[in-house]
């Protein structure tokens, strides 16, 4: 039986993570409030870890041979 290998994107891990994004940017620019753009000016480290987490868990290869399914990460070779 030959291997058959699919690009996989997580549709909810993204969906979520961009859903927060844009929910603080429109909050943002709805309310032209300076407290709340300082905020995200001054915590922006706090979306980093949510955007890798994303990319790392998110993107996927499914591999299926005559073993079965295989998923592996797309950036770091993690089997789950």
């Amino acid at each position: 039986m030959s291997e058959k290998k699919y690009f996989r994107t997580n549709v909810a891990i993204f969906a979520s993570v961009g859903g927060l994004v844009l929910f603080f940017v429109t909050n943002s620019l709805v309310d032209n409030d300076p407290k709340f753009i300082n905020f995200i000016i001054d915590n922006f480290l706090l979306f980093i870890p949510l955007v890798i987490f994303s990319l790392l868990y998110g993107l996927t290869y499914n591999i299926i041979n005559q073993d079965g399914l295989k998923r592996t990460s797309f950036f770091w070779r993690l089997h789950y």
